[in-house]
C-alpha cells in the first residue's frame, strides 16, 4: 500500500524547483487515495450499511448518500405505495421507475409517474392496468 503524504501549498509556488520528494508524492498520493491509506482524503466510496424490507434493498455510503431499489407485484390498481427500506433525509432524491405489464404481446416496459415522494414512502401512479411488477430505484440523501 502506498503512503499518503500531504503536499503543502508552499511546495507548489511558480518558479520553484520540483524536488524528487514532491514528484514521489505526486506519484504515490493518487494510489494511496484509491487504496484508502491512513490520512488520505475520502470521497464517499465506502458502503457503511446495507439492508432490506419486503419491498427492496438499500446501500448507505459513508457520505450518507443512499441508493435504494426493489420490485413490487401490486394488485390491479392505479396507485401503489412503496415503503422504502430506509428513510431518506430529503425528498429531493432521484427516482427511476419501470413496469412490466401483462396486456402487451410479449410484455414490455415503460415509465410510471411518482405522484408523491415522501421521506419513507414512494407513491406510484399509472394509467395502464394490469401491472404485473413495478421496478423502482432511488438515489439521493
Amino acid at each position: 500500500m502506498a503512503d499518503y503524504t500531504p503536499i503543502g501549498d508552499g511546495e507548489l509556488i511558480a518558479d520553484q524547483p520540483i524536488t524528487q520528494a514532491l514528484m514521489t508524492r505526486l506519484r504515490d498520493n493518487p494510489i494511496a487515495i484509491i487504496e484508502r491509506a491512513a490520512g488520505a482524503p475520502t470521497y464517499g466510496w465506502t458502503v457503511v450499511n446495507t439492508g432490506s424490507n419486503a419491498n427492496g434493498s438499500y446501500r448507505l455510503w459513508d457520505d450518507l448518500f443512499i441508493q435504494q431499489w426493489g420490485r413490487i407485484a401490486p394488485a390491479n390498481a392505479s396507485t401503489y405505495t412503496v415503503t422504502l427500506p430506509i428513510t431518506m433525509s430529503t425528498t429531493g432524491y432521484h427516482v427511476l421507475l419501470t413496469r412490466y405489464h401483462l396486456n402487451d404481446t410479449g410484455g414490455g416496459t415503460d415509465s410510471l409517474l411518482v405522484s408523491d415522494a415522501r421521506l419513507s414512502e414512494l407513491v406510484i401512479s399509472t394509467v395502464v392496468n394490469p401491472v404485473a411488477e413495478v421496478y423502482w430505484f432511488i438515489q439521493g440523501y
